[in-house]
Order: C-alpha cells, then sequence, then structure tokens
C-alpha cells in the first residue's frame, strides 16, 4: 500500500511492477495473502480482496471508518479491525459478513489467530480474545 491511494504488486526478484490498484484513500495496512487473493484496508473505510497475480478486485466490503489494522486470514475467513470500533469477521472468498464485535473504541492494531480465537487490542486499553 501507498500514500497516493494505491496498492502494488511487485515482482518477488526484479522489483518491477506487475500491477496496481487504486482505492479511495490511503493504505497504511499490510497485505495478506491467502488462496490467490490480496487482502488489505483502506483509510476509505474498505477492506479489498484483489486476485493475487491481476489485481483485479474479487470483492470491497465497506466499515463505519477506516481500516488501518493489517488483515489477518485464517480459516477461510478475513479478520480485521476498523476505526468505527469493530472487530469484523468477513468470509474470504465472498466477503460477507460471518460475525462483528464492537470495542470501546478504535482499533489500530492487526488480529492475531491462533487455536480458533482472534486476539486484537483496541484503543479502550483492552485485548480482545474472541471465538468458540
Amino acid at each position: 500500500g501507498s500514500w497516493d491511494n494505491y496498492i502494488y504488486a511487485l515482482d518477488q526478484y526484479t522489483g518491477a511492477l506487475q500491477w496496481r490498484y487504486e482505492t479511495g484513500g490511503f493504505v497504511s495496512s499490510s497485505p495478506s495473502v491467502s488462496g490467490g487473493m490480496v487482502f488489505v484496508g483502506s483509510w476509505d473505510n474498505y477492506i479489498y480482496a484483489l486476485d493475487q497475480y491481476t489485481g483485479a478486485l474479487q470483492w470491497r466490503y465497506k466499515t463505519g471508518d477506516g481500516v488501518l489494522s493489517s488483515p489477518s486470514v485464517s480459516g477461510g475467513m478475513v479478520f480485521l479491525g476498523s476505526r468505527d470500533n469493530y472487530i469484523y469477521a468477513l468470509d474470504q472468498y465472498t466477503g460477507a459478513t460471518q460475525w462483528r464485535y464492537k470495542t470501546g473504541d478504535i482499533l489500530y492494531g492487526s488480529p492475531s489467530v491462533s487455536g480458533g480465537m482472534v486476539f486484537v487490542g483496541s484503543e479502550d486499553n483492552y485485548i480482545y480474545a474472541l471465538g468458540d
């Protein structure tokens, strides 16, 4: 991602540009790659799912505010935090909401997934452990 609103894919050996995709805002989150898809958030309130090889949009999901945290992918789900105070769990392939949980403040931190649990810190000074 970049402050010019683009997500870039570069050749791992040469650094040559493979593709780029323009979002509607700054991109400060780091991408996650899984199942041939690239997942990345933007300050335009969306998380984007792009084809890893072409950069074609597969789906995008609008949250209530900017997505600055980096998404995590596990078990067919994409987990992310937003400045709207919610932790989201989205279907990896469709972007459909599986669940969301409201915290007490903005989420800048990136979720971690382990043992069927999602862990993420919030600006409300709490660490959330969500799962089965």
